[in-house]
């Protein structure tokens, strides 16, 4: 139990920090490496998607729709891995993940468009980055501590199972809250942050 309530401190943002930023060099050697086969597949950085975000040609409620589906699924899988031990590979596999693609994607906007891919990758974050951050940040941290506190219920402590009810509880919140502050997210990934997107592409 008291690896779940010291959570609260957020105790394992570092490990998810160092995990974060070593994914991250590893996919800027990858992306380097292989620059050429990557730069062709990748549909993100092609001039159909700069168009697309230049002349705004898409449906801001799609948008937001297709962003939901994606990002409540990954959030509702990881939360429900939390009630087991497999939480935390499933939460250091995520932050490998998180950092590995971040580190493709700047180094292939570096190659493709130069100094103004960084400045595209970095205004794409703005503003829904705000929300998510912290989202994501407290969320992991909860969904480690959870799946660590597995492993002692394998004892079947007395103190375990009165506070087990409890821990569930504050899980379940967790939940709610993390839900509402992702469709926040969501909505400014899909309505505001076209805009900015699409007025720093009509000047490049």
């Amino acid at each position: 139990m008291g690896k779940f309530w010291k959570a609260k401190k957020l105790m394992y943002i570092k490990l998810f920090g160092v995990i974060f930023i070593v994914s991250f060099i590893v996919g800027i050697f990858i992306a380097n490496l292989s620059a050429k086969q990557y730069l062709n597949q990748t549909g993100i950085l092609s001039e159909y998607f700069i168009m697309k975000y230049k002349y705004m040609d898409f449906s801001y409620r799609k948008l937001f729709w297709f962003i939901l589906k994606s990002r409540l699924k990954t959030v509702i899988i990881l939360w429900g891995l939390g009630f087991t031990i497999i939480g935390v590979p499933a939460v250091w596999g995520y932050s490998v993940w998180m950092g590995f693609s971040a580190g493709m994607l700047l180094s292939l906007s570096v190659m493709r468009m130069g100094f103004s891919g960084v400045i595209i990758c970095f205004l794409g974050l703005v503003p829904q980055v705000f929300i998510y951050l912290p989202c994501i940040l407290i969320f992991l941290n909860q969904v480690y501590a959870m799946s660590l506190s597995q492993f002692e219920g394998k004892g079947f402590r007395k103190s375990y199972k009165r506070g087990r009810s409890q821990m569930i509880g504050s899980y379940m919140t967790l939940l709610c809250i993390i839900v509402m502050m992702l469709i926040v997210g969501i909505f400014l990934e899909s309505h505001v942050n076209p805009i900015i997107i699409s007025n720093l592409l009509k000047n490049y």
